[in-house]
């Protein structure tokens, strides 16, 4: 299972909306998880417009699973379906911030749990919030194939990224030659992917498009517009989403390269 994590440095740039977008068209069977313990679940107010998940699934029956011994079991249990086909689903965040202390004692087992389900053929997307939030998923970050800072292009955003740049270097040096990459989103309103990247020390990973209208029907669950599938905006999340997916294939082919080779030196032996 790869884990594909995104994070900010200020308020509101996208995180969510970019990290429920991936999850939607992303080409394999998907798990999103709202580890931003800063509020309740976004993608159950806006995008499935005020749903009561069953059994009241969220982060806190994991912890509460966790207690118990049962995190790994619980998983199916604590998310919610994000289309018929029931591929893409969601872990919520939890009910209310103030319980935001009780997710420390379990990031570490989830980021184990999460990175030790390759065999299931599932992908996790995690919307981490702001970089630096108390109580926050930074063994997530430091867990996840490939840690992506989203972007928006105005100066205050730029400088908030470039504060941040040894922060999103401290969580990816210690994950095997990872490097932090940007996710930016209205690419030229006004500065370039280019432009930032040159400002911040960090590569770009994909371009995202501006577009209110479209971004509505993930944020809010609005109606969406004509040819939505055909827009800028679900194309690039889908270019996006395959460029993400071969970033982790080519990190992890010198991994697998490594073991045949260890696997065959032992066989001689």
């Amino acid at each position: 299972m790869a884990v594909i994590a995104l994070t900010s440095a200020s308020g509101a740039p996208g995180v969510t909306t970019t990290a429920l977008g991936l999850a939607l068209v992303w080409p394999k069977p998907a798990l999103l998880v709202e580890a931003d313990p800063s509020h309740g679940s976004s993608v159950l107010a806006g995008y499935l417009r005020g749903a009561v998940p069953p059994r009241g699934a969220s982060l806190l029956g994991l912890v509460k699973a966790h207690r118990v011994g049962r995190l790994a079991e619980a998983i199916d249990d604590q998310t919610v379906p994000l289309d018929d086909e029931r591929r893409h689903r969601l872990i919520p965040a939890l009910p209310a911030p103030e319980q935001a202390p009780v997710l420390d004692s379990v990031w570490d087992a989830l980021a184990g749990v999460f990175t030790d389900l390759d065999g299931h053929g599932v992908d996790v997307i995690v919307d981490a919030g702001r970089l630096g939030t108390a109580h926050g998923p930074h063994q997530l970050l430091r867990a996840a194939d490939v840690c992506a800072l989203v972007t928006r292009t105005q100066l205050p955003a730029v400088a908030a990224a470039h504060a941040r740049v040894r922060s999103m270097a401290e969580l990816t040096d210690s994950a095997g030659g990872r490097s932090a990459q940007l996710l930016v989103v209205g690419d030229g309103r006004p500065y370039t992917g280019a432009e930032i990247a040159e400002v911040t020390g960090l590569p770009v990973l994909a371009p995202l498009a501006w577009d209110p209208v479209g971004a509505d029907v993930l944020s809010l669950g609005a109606t969406r517009p004509r040819r939505w599938e055909q827009s800028r905006f679900v194309r690039d999340l889908v270019g996006a989403a395959d460029v993400i997916a071969r970033t982790v294939e080519e990190r992890r082919a010198p991994v697998a390269a490594g073991v045949v080779t260890a696997q065959g030196r032992w066989a001689r032996a």
